[in-house]
């Protein structure tokens, strides 16, 4: 059935069912016409009761047969099938006799009037069908309603297919259309709200992000503010530190207790180990002086600094891991003095010298003269004082350098200066200065122990050492700046990439919104597109609704 259908139905405008009136609807025919309504939407449908002729006969039941039948098929259009409202059921189920009809034009085409009365004993009619005699009774009404059959089939057949057609297939494209531009209203005052809450997220992001791009660049400015005084602290504290053990560097020395030895070999040994005792000693006192204030300067600076970098950041997890960054204790200053190489170049002189020797008093004169010569050139404009009186340096500088040489001479010389003596102040006084001379000499030589050689070793270390360690005060300094210096800037430079990372986040972010605002943007001009397109097509059914659908029945009604 589903084919035949397919083959022969799919393209009818008008379905009649021709029923039997002496009987009920089959089954057969409601199946068929349910296929039917299946495959087409909403299909124009006539049921025809022909043969009602035949209830003639029973003139008393006939208004309750008719009315039986009537709500039957009635009831099967509307309830079963659902293709028409019961008021227009009522009009596409019509009472006739077929075999009347054929009678009546069968007459009429043999020239008879058709409405003069029945066709009476008419032979050869063009039909299968047996001449009748007579018509039953109501005959008029019978063919009176068939006329209206015909004229409603035939006023309703192009309009009852335009509706069987398209009726349905507008309805529902209207109520697609509708449904499609109540989603795209929907969708496009959706992703307008989106996109303005987009656009003043990223306006708000935009600006937390060169927020922290300006207090980054002032944080930084800040922060090298603090560390260079905070770095020039730390050189002074260490350069005050160095230069006080320097002058206690006389008790560090004489606090090592190796034995002393005057032979050269033990000597070597005697310094390179007291150079190991001093740069070991000076290294931890050093440490214990500097050291712990050194690393609560650079505890202070990367605390302030973590403080500063935190207060960036907006995000809590972020704040914590750059206050959980940087871990002061981490850092050790180290200091190294090099004293065996500092004095390598020392040597030692403890030969015995006798502090009343001419030789030694002329040395010391010497010396003293040296230091005064020195001080009078290093007076202001750079000139020396003793170009000003140019007369008292040369007699005096002669007398100075005479004497040496004096000194050098013969033996001869000694005994004429002794003879001038000798006669100058007598044999007594100079017999008596001798002696005291002499006793002098021997109590000086009998003192010149280890003890006094260590001591005068000791000495002339403390002076040749104090010395070169002034020298390298400024490098010692310059070398604890550079190690705080490196600890701060390794700390400045992790918490300011850890700021740099979010500003790199909030860059990602500002990205996406971006990208989010334009497919926004794509979507509602897509939205507004579809939304017209939907009113246009709406229009269109409409019109042709009105035009072909709605206006004919109007005139039918």
């Amino acid at each position: 059935m589903d084919r035949w259908i397919d083959l022969h139905c799919l393209d009818a405008d008008v379905f009649i069912l021709v029923a039997n009136a002496e009987s009920t609807l089959m089954q057969a025919e409601k199946d068929f016409f349910h296929k039917v309504s299946q495959k087409l939407s909403k299909p124009n449908i006539f049921i025809i009761n022909n043969r009602w002729d035949a209830s003639a006969n029973e003139i008393e039941y006939i208004n309750e047969v008719r009315e039986q039948h009537l709500q039957r098929c009635v009831a099967f259009l509307v309830d079963e099938l659902k293709v028409c409202t019961r008021t227009e059921a009522e009009g596409h189920v019509f009472f006739v006799s077929a075999r009347e009809v054929l009678a009546m034009r069968t007459k009429a085409n043999l020239g008879g009037d058709p409405h003069s009365g029945p066709p009476g004993a008419a032979t050869s009619i063009g039909s299968p069908l047996s001449a009748v005699a007579y018509m039953a009774e109501g005959w008029q009404d019978r063919l009176v309603e068939f006329t209206n059959f015909e004229t409603v089939f035939e006023k309703n057949l192009s309009e009852s297919a335009t509706r069987t057609k398209f009726a349905a297939h507008s309805e529902q494209g209207k109520d697609v259309v509708n449904r499609i531009r109540t989603i795209m209203e929907n969708i496009y005052e959706t992703t307008v709200e989106e996109k303005d809450a987009a656009v003043r997220c990223r306006r708000l992001s935009q600006a937390h992000l060169e927020e922290v791009r300006a207090r980054l660049m002032k944080t930084t400015q800040a922060v090298d503010e603090m560390l260079h005084a905070s770095l020039a602290r730390v050189e002074a504290q260490v350069a005050s530190a160095l230069n006080a053990e320097i002058r206690r560097l006389s008790e560090l020395v004489d606090s090592y207790s190796r034995p002393f030895h005057p032979d050269p070999a033990l000597i070597h040994v005697y310094k390179r180990e007291l150079n190991t005792h001093v740069e070991r000693e000076l290294g931890r006192k050093l440490t214990e002086a500097c050291s712990s204030d050194i690393l609560n300067e650079v505890a202070r600076c990367e605390q302030l600094m973590m403080n500063k970098h935190a207060a960036i950041v907006s995000e809590e997890a972020c704040k914590n891991r750059i206050l959980q960054l940087v871990d002061p204790t981490a850092f050790t200053p180290e200091f190294h003095l090099d004293c065996r190489n500092l004095c390598a170049n020392f040597r030692e002189d403890i030969q015995f010298r006798f502090s009343l020797s001419l030789g030694t008093l002329f040395q010391r004169l010497s010396a003293q003269r040296r230091s005064t010569n020195s001080y009078h050139w290093t007076q202001s404009d750079g000139i020396p004082s003793s170009l000003v009186n140019s007369s008292i340096l040369p007699r005096s500088s002669l007398t100075v350098d005479l004497f040496p040489s004096l000194m050098s001479r013969s033996a001869v010389s000694t005994v004429i200066v002794f003879g001038i003596m000798f006669k100058a102040v007598g044999w007594r006084v100079l017999a008596v200065a001798c002696g005291i001379y002499g006793g002098l000499y021997l109590y000086e030589r009998l003192s010149w122990t280890n003890k006094a050689k260590e001591a005068a070793f000791k000495r002339q270390y403390v002076d040749f050492a104090s010395h070169k360690l002034r020298l390298i005060v400024d490098l010692t300094s310059t070398n604890a700046r550079h190690q705080a210096k490196r600890e701060l800037h390794l700390a400045h430079k992790k918490l300011s990439t850890e700021v740099e990372n979010f500003s790199d986040t909030l860059v990602e972010e500002v990205k996406q919104l971006d990208s989010d605002i334009n497919r926004l943007d794509f979507i509602t001009t897509e939205a507004r597109k579809l939304k017209n397109r939907a009113n246009n097509l709406g229009n269109i059914l409409n019109k042709f609704h009105e035009t072909f659908i709605l206006n004919p029945w109007d005139e039918s009604n």
